[in-house]
């Protein structure tokens, strides 16, 4: 293979600064259309304004904001795994529905108000326990059922 000659290796250094030309004006026409892209993009945004309006809620439909935990015993002081929890309102309908974990522990979130929690777990528990949960508290320990 023959050297290349100073004035051929010049030919071609400014062929490929001629390459790397085109290439950086795509990129930068690329650039400059995903920035407005970008921009018309911040306008809209900035244009469209939501109409967020407060929901009106009932003290029974506020958010459930408090944290509710129990744990199951049996009779022979042995943590229980796999109690069925439902939680009743004041009007008897379902306000969450749970089941106790490996360490015999329920945990869910309701808001305030009073409450009745019915556990089942067939021939080792069936109870029934009547609580409140008030608007300050962030967090309720239920007694073990009876």
């Amino acid at each position: 293979m023959a050297e290349k000659t100073g004035i051929q290796l010049l030919e071609d250094l400014i062929e490929l600064v001629s390459l790397l030309e085109k290439r950086f004006t795509i990129i930068e026409q690329n650039t400059k259309e995903l920035l407005n892209r970008a921009n018309i993009k911040q306008e809209i945004k900035q244009e469209i304004k939501p109409d967020v309006k407060p929901i009106a809620t009932e003290p029974n439909q506020a958010l459930a904001t408090t944290k509710i935990i129990g744990k199951v015993k049996a009779k022979d002081g042995k943590l229980v795994s796999g109690v069925d929890v439902k939680i009743f309102d004041t009007n008897n309908a379902v306000a969450k529905e749970t089941r106790t974990n490996r360490a015999g522990e329920m945990v869910c979130f309701l808001a305030p108000g009073k409450y009745r929690a019915e556990y089942f777990l067939e021939n080792i528990i069936n109870a029934k326990l009547d609580f409140t949960v008030n608007p300050d508290e962030k967090l309720v320990r239920l007694p073990q059922p009876l």
